[in-house]
């Protein structure tokens, strides 16, 4: 059976500081250097306005070159939801502009010690349409991630049950049922010895003992992702206004009863050829849901960890708490489940949310209004 693994130990990010200081000096200079030689240089800001505002122009150079390298680097290589395209481009634009560092890196050496004071023409044209070239690429690529997290947002969220049917899916072999939960589509095949000792009804030898699923009785749903049974929703009673009985679909709110029958009496209505089979509802487990057994962990677990992104993970675990859960309780929820999640993002997903259900709520008041007033 698979267990659930202890949150690793990822490498710290701040070497990566005591990296980069030592490559930004000497890319500076370089750039820096490069740049004299091809015409940039200490230029007014804000001439006629502010004389003394003067600035060194080759220090823009090493700002856009290697900056953008970095930001092209963490788009391609970031684990959110991108498209292909975007990743694409991100990857030749980063492995292009650490390219151009290195050129101007070697330009500016060879210049050096060869004793120039000026470099060749073809160098002056490369360096001086850096950085237009540096600010198309920036942009292009900040407008691509934009329009990819726009996506990402307004995507549809999974419908209930989704997450525990892909986890059902996708869980082990060695799961404690792998007969799975007795439903309408499937019935359990009939055991030829009969019902015994240590059998439930309708199952193999050893079905029915502790810890394994049997056969929903009537008045009873099974549970997704695990033993035991949730009971079913009882049947609504009837209303005591006698005389009456309700109409089948499409026709008049009420009928007359027949003379004698007291109270309402359920009426025939047609039934459709085919009916959609509902989807299960997730089964709130862990702090905010009680108790719960293995395997409803390990498929809710295996569940979290295929979504794409942090922002659907925490829309699965308000679908579960509810959208009115506290960040607090959805952070426990994950990491109950072996999923770490920033707060800060729990916060801006549970805030959008709730706007969003508002929205609706607000949209469908509108339309509920509207088909009043339109009514005859």
């Amino acid at each position: 059976m698979s267990t659930l693994h202890p949150p690793v130990r990822w490498p710290r990010r701040w070497p990566l500081a005591l990296l980069a200081l030592p490559a930004g000096v000497a890319t500076w200079s370089g750039w820096v250097g490069l740049g004299e030689m091809t015409g940039f240089g200490p230029v007014k800001l804000l001439p006629g306005i502010a004389d003394t505002v003067v600035i060194n122009s080759a220090v823009t150079l090493p700002i856009g070159v290697e900056a953008y390298a970095a930001f092209a680097l963490s788009a391609w290589l970031t684990s959110a939801p991108v498209s292909a395209g975007t990743r694409r481009f991100a990857r030749a634009s980063a492995l292009a502009a650490l390219g151009l560092g290195m050129f101007g890196q070697v330009a500016f050496h060879l210049l050096e010690v060869a004793g120039a004071s000026k470099a060749p023409a073809a160098v002056t044209v490369l360096v001086s349409c850096l950085p237009v070239l540096v600010l198309g690429l920036g942009a292009a690529l900040a407008h691509m991630l934009h329009r990819d997290r726009l996506a990402a947002q307004t995507s549809p969220s999974r419908a209930p049950g989704a997450t525990v049917r892909a986890a059902t899916a996708a869980a082990p072999a060695g799961d404690p049922d792998p007969a799975g939960p007795a439903g309408p589509d499937h019935e359990p095949e009939p055991d030829p010895a009969g019902p015994g000792p240590g059998r439930g009804p309708g199952r193999g030898p050893g079905r029915g003992a502790p810890g394994r699923e049997t056969a929903a009785p009537p008045g009873a749903a099974p549970a997704h992702g695990g033993p035991g049974l949730i009971p079913a929703p009882a049947p609504a009673p009837a209303p005591a206004h006698g005389g009456l009985i309700p109409a089948p679909a499409g026709g008049p709110s009420l009928i007359p009863a027949p003379a004698g029958d007291p109270g309402l009496t359920p009426a025939s209505a047609p039934v459709p050829a085919s009916q959609p089979e509902s989807p299960p509802a997730l089964v709130p487990v862990g702090r905010a849901g009680g108790p719960r057994s293995r395997a409803e962990g390990v498929a809710t677990s295996v569940a979290l960890a295929s979504l794409p992104s942090d922002a659907d993970r925490i829309r699965t675990a308000l679908t579960v708490l509810g959208a009115d859960a506290a960040p607090a309780q959805v952070i426990d929820w994950l990491r109950d489940h072996g999923v770490s999640v920033a707060p800060a993002n729990v916060k801006s997903v549970t805030r959008r949310e709730r706007a969003r259900r508002a929205q609706a709520e607000s949209l469908g008041r509108v339309v509920s209004l509207t088909t009043r007033r339109t009514e005859p």
